[in-house]
């Protein structure tokens, strides 16, 4: 039974969270190419490149993540995804994964 007088704090909405949408890029411990990909779930698209789910991918496994980033929106991150695949350069992206390129490049 609550005491005369006590309230109780009902929240009127929901707490505001943020979904994340991440830009990878995966590299393939079998021959060495690299995939980039968004998603907003990396750790499950993860699992589903490394189950052979993902067609592009089925032929290079086993994989490593080997670069990520993070984005608030996926109109952002679906462009930097695009960017750094129609640059088409390995060169490019070993200097991502090892920090010699920033995010200034988007």
């Amino acid at each position: 039974m609550a005491c005369r007088g006590s309230r109780v704090r009902v929240p009127l909405s929901p707490p505001l969270t943020f979904a994340y949408v991440y830009v990878y890029i995966l590299q393939s411990e079998k021959n060495g190419r690299y995939y980039v990909g968004y998603t907003n779930n990396l750790e499950r698209r993860f699992s589903q490149h490394d189950a052979g789910k993902v067609q592009s991918t089925k032929y290079l496994r086993p994989l490593t993540l080997v670069y990520n980033e993070t984005y608030e929106d996926g109109t952002t991150a679906r462009r930097r995804e695009r960017w750094i695949k129609t640059q088409k350069s390995r060169i490019l992206i070993e200097q991502l994964i090892h920090g010699g390129v920033g995010r200034a490049l988007r």
